[in-house]
């Protein structure tokens, strides 16, 4: 089988599988396969062997090898650098071997970025893009660097090709998300499209707006936080689907962050366009194995599969177990969320990403709308636990005392943003919750010569507080607490998650 750029790229994600997760999924004669048909290509054309091409005997003998360069991290690398390099060298002599093609169509990657480096500008027709520096950032076919156009700052991807199918491709990228999305705050805002002149070369350039950077992982993240990513990304990819189009590449690297921080997804450089609704689709190869290793599905290394939304949403489902434990899942035995977050909207969460990443697309959800009606369901779950008329034959009315419960939480901590009590930077777990509700009435009593009183009286956080409250309110929600634990302590916990969401974010609703 013949060796060019494509088949390199596609069985990268097959030795990032073996050298990093160490869970092959292909078998031991398709591997030597690939190894002798590249020896075979670099012996006729006079290629020197990559280093970690050497160690190609068998699966183990490839992994062990790439464990010598470190972690998952630098194995990648390593692994980026030499694919990439012999993509630079093999498209170079495919192209001078093709008469339908001029040796010209070979663009340099390491000329183009010596001439920004030397300009520090591009020229286009909207105007100069200027840069001092340069912080270059390298995908397959294109580099992303960073400037300012008419005093906006702005990033530019520069697509190192000139190959028909990525042209194309780069164009639909700009084209379709321009007409379909880019109405939307949560996707990167493109601006323009443009052929510039850079050294002897002409290459196409996106322009969009530059944002604060991608999405990282912090050890620190509370549910609260990764909860608010999550619904902003479904959120998103909800109007991206019923648009008619399915990602392909959703990964953190892909997910930027605006001004306030909320999530913006970017680069649909290879994002599948139903072509029953977009006239452009830029697919033009149908062999093309596409996207990452560790965020994508698997159905994702066969290349005659259909795109579907299931795809984005088993990525979704990666994205979220990376937010809570900085890696994402293959095999079996998934770390559950609740190992970090025992929380009930957490349990919701967890059974949510477990469905996600089911290895058989047609046993996940198969839209947004499913996730959102799974959580809808819980929330009207939860609320009947709080409602239900069969809790009503004891001695309390828990209607009269929901009605109480909102009113008292609206006086303790405000009604919205702008009118809220205090301000917490250290977030409420369920256990602190219930320390604070079962120590209530002790200290209130300690507090008798006290008419308003802060809440950093009765919680050892850090917590600042705008306006004292009324004691009386403290004096009803210790009351209301008390006649759910003593009469109905099956709506116990319901009570006391409601009154977290509303310490810790001001939002009265229930989990989601």
């Amino acid at each position: 089988m013949e060796m060019d750029e494509q088949r390199l790229l596609e069985f990268k994600g097959e030795l990032e599988a073996i050298a990093t997760y160490g869970n092959e999924t292909i078998t031991q004669k398709e591997f030597k396969d690939f190894f002798n048909d590249f020896r075979n290509y670099a012996t006729k054309h006079g290629i020197e062997t990559p280093e970690i091409f050497k160690y190609s005997g068998s699966m183990i003998d490839f992994r062990r090898k790439m464990q010598t360069y470190g972690g998952y991290a630098e194995r990648r690398q390593v692994l980026d650098d030499t694919i990439y390099s012999l993509c630079e060298i093999i498209n170079r002599i495919n192209i001078k071997e093709n008469n339908n093609q001029s040796k010209d169509e070979y663009i340099d990657r390491k000329y183009v970025i010596k001439e920004l480096k030397e300009s520090k500008e591009i020229v286009t027709k909207y105007g100069n893009i200027k840069f001092d520096s340069l912080n270059i950032k390298e995908g397959g076919n294109s580099i992303v660097i960073f400037g300012t156009l008419q005093n906006e700052n702005v990033a530019i991807k520069i697509l190192i090709t000139n190959s028909k199918n990525k042209l194309n491709r780069f164009w639909c990228e700009f084209a379709n998300v321009i007409i379909k999305l880019n109405d939307l705050e949560s996707v990167a805002k493109l601006y323009l499209y443009d052929t510039v002149s850079i050294g002897k070369y002409f290459l196409d350039i996106i322009v969009m707006k530059k944002y604060n950077g991608t999405l990282k992982y912090d050890s620190n993240y509370t549910e609260e936080e990764i909860i608010r990513i999550f619904k902003q990304i479904i959120d998103c990819m909800e109007v991206v689907h019923k648009k008619g189009i399915v990602h392909r590449d959703l990964k953190p690297q892909n997910i930027l962050l605006d001004e306030n921080l909320n999530i913006v997804i970017a680069d649909f450089g290879i994002a599948y366009y139903n072509p029953e609704i977009f006239e452009m689709t830029g697919h033009t190869v149908s062999s093309e194995r596409l996207a990452n290793f560790d965020f994508s599905a698997p159905e994702q290394r066969n290349s005659k599969i259909q795109p579907n939304p299931t795809m984005d949403i088993y990525a979704i489902g990666q994205i979220v177990q990376w937010l809570v434990f900085g890696e994402t899942h293959k095999g079996t035995h998934r770390k559950k969320l609740i190992e970090k977050f025992n929380s009930k909207r957490m349990q919701l969460l967890d059974s949510i990403v477990e469905k996600c990443l089911d290895n058989e697309p047609k046993n996940r959800y198969q839209s947004i709308d499913e996730i959102k009606d799974e959580i809808s369901k819980y929330n009207a779950q939860a609320k009947r636990k709080m409602t239900s008329s069969d809790k009503t034959d004891k001695n309390i009315d828990v209607e009269e005392i929901k009605d109480k419960l909102v009113d008292v939480l609206d006086n303790i901590c405000g009604t919205d943003e702008k009118n809220k009590k205090f301000e917490s930077y250290n977030k409420l777990n369920d256990e602190e919750v219930e320390h604070f509700l079962e120590n209530l009435g002790r200290n209130l009593n300690k507090l008798q010569f006290f008419n308003e009183i802060g809440i950093t009286k009765f919680i050892d956080k850090n917590f600042y507080d705008h306006s004292l409250v009324n004691k009386m309110y403290y004096e009803e929600l210790n009351k209301l607490y008390n006649q759910i634990k003593n009469n109905s302590p099956e709506l116990k916990s319901s009570f006391i998650e409601y009154v977290k969401l509303a310490i810790n974010s001001n939002v009265y609703e229930l989990p989601f």
